[in-house]
């Protein structure tokens, strides 16, 4: 059986995710602390430090788009990490939006410490040039925006896909 490993965009973070592996699991802990390593010479910031915040809950809104897109590449790259060093190796990769990044990574195509270097000028350019904007999550049945089509006006605009069998 092929194994393939998926990787997520903007909308998978929260305060405290990986923390449990990052106190259990040493391999885990390795590669977050040196992709944080990484992080602290580009942006000056330590993106570990900021969601093992003893101080947020995991609710609690995670924002700053340079912090959000520098966590979840570095739980997505350990992640993966993790599991190669313990002998799950993939046949493929595949990522969504910012999960693009990872895969590349963990495809070779790019390194890491390239791969950091380019979120932080990716974020520093969508803060400098890209309006304030938003994401909403819904989990209901999509007849809720069917039957409420002028739920959403103006300038935005609403893709979603049926959602089938379970929770």
């Amino acid at each position: 059986m092929e194994k393939i490993f998926m990787f997520a965009g903007q909308g998978c973070h929260f305060y405290g995710m990986g923390k449990k592996l990052y106190e259990t699991n040493l391999d885990f802990r390795r590669n977050i602390d040196a992709v944080d390593h990484e992080i602290v010479k580009f942006a000056g910031i330590s993106v570990r430090d900021i969601i093992f915040d003893e101080n947020k809950n995991r609710g609690e809104a995670f924002l700053p788009i340079l912090q959000t897109n520098l966590a979840i590449f570095m739980y997505e790259y350990s992640a993966a990490q993790m599991m190669i060093q313990n002998g799950i190796v993939p046949d493929g990769v595949i990522g969504a939006s910012l999960g693009e990044f990872s895969g590349a990574v963990i495809s070779g195509m790019i390194e890491m410490q390239d791969a950091v270097a380019l979120l932080v000028k990716l974020s520093e350019l969508i803060i400098d040039k890209a309006p304030m904007g938003g994401m909403i999550t819904v989990f209901d049945d999509a007849s809720v925006f069917q039957n409420c089509k002028d739920i959403f006006t103006g300038s935005c605009y609403l893709v979603f896909k049926e959602h089938v069998g379970g929770a």
